[in-house]
């Protein structure tokens, strides 16, 4: 190693010219008498065989930044720019025959937007592939364009899905969603349901209501709704049915390019308007007044969230963040706070599982056996969980239903700090969970526990403005 200084002689009267400096070695490190002493000692051997003392300086540690919980370690990072052909499809077995006629020995995702592959599509070549088990395949590269058989690959330089409508698949091809917004007017309880085409179409084509009432007559995507229709009983006195009483809640279906951002429209409505009727309904204590959204689940894994707050801002529901809560203090739950959890057979609890740091996942668990202090242990260690957020021991309640409803409150909680950008332990919190559990019958004891549970994931105060009722005619 060489040493040399920053400095330059400073300048007199007479000019002499800079000293020629040498190469100094560093030849061994020494460590302070001390044996106690964290500190090091540096000596620079010279030339001469003498040694030079350097500036002590402690030896370099690392930060041990402590944390409230016990976060997952591991990173999984998804590329959201590249899509992989299915393996073992006719489309794996394209990129295969592609990959190994370039010779391409560089990162797979970026094979088809190299400048060999760009070359090669301009070529018009042909290419057979014999793959184990099925038929020849013949693939054509021209124009730009991936083709084999009579479909093709999608032309967006990092898909490797199959084609649909023109040269793209649905996600990436400039091509129309529409969403219905419906109400039953034949329920006395405000009955809604979010309906979305199956499939893109054409920006030109215009999809009806009867066109999307009918779809969801042999369509498993709609089972929440086919089930909720089967139940319903309309008939006229002559045992006919009478027309559908599903109409449009906002003056015109609204329609959305592109297969990403249709999925995240629809999702993203259907968040708000599950999260809007849970807090709304909250404030009536007649459920048969209870604002009811038919869907089993709803997904948040592609949620936009300024636009769920957008949503619920629009029908006077305004989360904010108004200060700083003393609950994000500690592992213990505000809500278990001198209760101690019930492992019996078949009671249930909510829980907290931690991901990489900020990632939460809240669940139901049920016990399924007897416990016993070793089992306990065990089942903490190999699960790694967080706190336990809650247990109904309230004798006077259905604690089943009571957990379920919990469940439902602990995940919107995490999607609001999520939608405000609350942190924990100095990271972005984020839902760790595919969907949330669409329970609308909210009581008011339910409110008081969400902002508790706001209050712990964050360290935040949650201001929730709630109106008495929806006014849909704001919708547009």
């Amino acid at each position: 190693m060489s040493s040399s200084s920053d400095k330059q002689p400073t300048s007199s009267a007479t000019t002499t010219p800079p000293m020629k400096r040498k190469k100094l070695n560093i030849n061994q490190t020494v460590l302070a008498p001390d044996e106690s002493s964290k500190i090091e000692q540096l000596y620079v051997k010279r030339d001469d065989g003498t040694f030079e003392p350097l500036e002590r300086c402690s030896p370099i540690q690392e930060e041990n930044v402590s944390t409230r919980f016990d976060w997952d370690t591991s990173v999984d990072i998804d590329d959201e720019k590249w899509t992989p052909p299915t393996p073992r499809s006719q489309v794996a077995f394209v990129f295969d025959a592609l990959k190994t006629h370039l010779k391409w020995t560089g990162v797979d995702k970026d094979m088809k937007s190299s400048s060999e592959m760009k070359k090669l599509l301009r070529s018009g070549k042909t290419l057979m592939i014999n793959p184990p088990s099925k038929n020849k395949i013949q693939v054509t590269v021209k124009n730009g364009f991936i083709t084999y058989g009579t479909t093709g690959i999608c032309k967006d330089d990092y898909c490797w899905k199959v084609r649909s409508l023109g040269f793209f698949c649905d996600e990436h091809g400039d091509w129309s969603k529409t969403h219905f917004f419906l109400r039953d007017t034949s329920n006395v309880t405000p009955t809604f349901a979010l309906l979305t085409t199956r499939s893109t179409h054409s920006p030109n084509k215009k999809i009806t209501l009867q066109h999307i009432l009918n779809s969801t007559k042999d369509a498993t995507k709609f089972m929440a709704f086919k089930n909720y229709e089967a139940q319903q009983v309309r008939p006229n006195d002559d045992g006919q049915n009478h027309p559908s009483p599903w109409v449009l809640v906002t003056p015109r279906p609204w329609v959305t390019t592109g297969q990403k951002q249709s999925t995240e429209f629809q999702d993203s409505v259907r968040i708000a308007i599950s999260i809007l009727f849970s807090l709304v309904n909250s404030r009536q204590p007649d459920p048969e007044k209870h604002y009811v959204l038919i869907a089993d689940q709803v997904f948040v894994r592609n949620a936009n969230w300024p636009l769920v707050k957008k949503v619920l801002e629009h029908f006077g529901v305004a989360p904010e963040f108004t200060g700083h809560s003393d609950l994000g203090v500690g592992t213990e739950s505000p809500l278990m706070k001198g209760t101690v959890l019930d492992r019996g057979v078949g009671k249930s609890w909510i829980y907290m599982k931690m991901g990489t740091i900020g990632r939460i996942y809240v669940g139901i668990r049920t016990q399924k056996k007897n416990s016993s202090i070793k089992t306990i242990a065990e089942y903490h260690k190999t699960d790694k969980d967080g706190p336990d957020l809650f247990q109904c021991q309230d004798d006077t309640l259905d604690q089943k239903n009571e957990n379920e409803m919990m469940e439902a409150v602990g995940q919107v909680a995490i999607c609001l700090c999520e939608m405000l950008g609350g942190e924990i332990d100095g990271a972005p919190i984020r839902c760790d969970f595919q969907k949330i559990e669409n329970k609308s019958g909210w009581k008011t004891r339910y409110i008081e526990m969400l902002i508790k549970l706001v209050g712990f994931f964050s360290s935040r105060l949650i201001k929730i403005d709630i109106p008495d009722s929806i006014d849909f005619s704001v919708v547009d």
